[in-house]
C-alpha cells in the first residue's frame, strides 16, 4: 500500500461529525482514574437508556444453556472445528467448580 493510499485510507472517516474530541490519552486517564476510585460515570449510559443496572447477572445455568444452543448451531452449520467452543465450555465449568463449594455433609449426598 502507497503512502498515499495508507493516508486516504486512515482520514477515510475525517469529516464526520462527533461529540468530543477525545484523545486516546484522554480517555485512558479517565478510565483509569475511575478504576483507582471506583466511581464510575454513567452519564453517557443514563442519557441513551444503555443502562446495566437492570441487567441480571447470568447464572450458570444461563451459561450451560447458551452452550447447548450453541453447540447445536455449531453442529447445523457443519462446522468440523470445534476448539474454541470446547476452550469457552471449560471455562464455564472451571468457573461453576470454583464457586461451587460444599457447606455441609449433606449436600451433595441424599438422606437414606
Amino acid at each position: 500500500m502507497s503512502s498515499d493510499d495508507f493516508t486516504r485510507y486512515i482520514d477515510i472517516d475525517a469529516d464526520l461529525p462527533v461529540s468530543a474530541d477525545n484523545t486516546d490519552a484522554e480517555i485512558c486517564t479517565k478510565i483509569q482514574a475511575a478504576a483507582v476510585s471506583g466511581v464510575w460515570d454513567d452519564e453517557d449510559d443514563a442519557a441513551t437508556g444503555d443502562s446495566n443496572k437492570d441487567i441480571k447477572p447470568a447464572t450458570f445455568s444461563d451459561a450451560a444453556q447458551s452452550l447447548c444452543t450453541l453447540r447445536a448451531y455449531l453442529e447445523a452449520s457443519s462446522c468440523m472445528n470445534y476448539g474454541l467452543y470446547y476452550d469457552v465450555a471449560d471455562q464455564v465449568y472451571g468457573l461453576n467448580r470454583k464457586i461451587s463449594v460444599q457447606k455441609s455433609v449433606t449436600d451433595y449426598l441424599s438422606p437414606i
